[in-house]
């Protein structure tokens, strides 16, 4: 059980700080079951209520400073994600995302930016989808990478993006 003022990262929310645990006033069922108050990183005006025992979203602690900085300097050898049915893409990119996995959701990253400078490349641009899911997997990314680099969420983009151009060599 995360505590009061703990950073984590709720799912294909991103980074959160857990502001408050207790009973919901929106509960219709007054059975003593807890909730998390979250406040997602870089949007104040945000709160997500979620029962500490849920089972739907994956939650974690957020990486540490030195964990994210290897993980980042890593990105010119992480694998991209490579998907067997083209059917199945957009599932097996939900599933990243709920995750949170921080290393699976930067290789997702990885895989539609490259996507998307080769469209760019070609006068055309990736498919509305893999726009959505890039924008998603940025929001979860940059948002730990704002809360540890105690910087703005739009910030932590911009030195995401500067790196995968590197990676890219656009």
């Amino acid at each position: 059980m995360y505590k009061v003022d703990d950073y984590i990262v709720y799912g294909a929310q991103g980074a959160c700080r857990v502001c408050d645990i207790g009973e919901s006033a929106f509960s219709k069922e007054h059975d003593g079951a807890l909730y998390y108050t979250l406040n997602p990183v870089g949007e104040k005006e945000v709160s997500i209520i979620t029962p500490v025992d849920s089972k739907k979203v994956h939650s974690r602690q957020v990486l540490h400073s030195e964990e994210m900085e290897s993980l980042l300097s890593r990105v010119n050898s992480l694998e991209p994600i490579k998907v067997r049915d083209m059917k199945k893409k957009d599932q097996e990119y939900r599933e990243i995302l709920k995750s949170a996995d921080a290393e699976l959701v930067l290789r997702l990253i990885k895989t539609l930016y490259e996507h998307k400078v080769s469209r760019e490349h070609l006068g055309k641009k990736i498919t509305s989808s893999d726009e959505s899911f890039l924008k998603k997997s940025f929001k979860i990314l940059c948002s730990e990478m704002a809360y540890l680099r105690e910087e703005d969420v739009k910030d932590a983009q911009k030195n995401l993006i500067h790196l995968l151009e590197e990676e890219v060599h656009v």
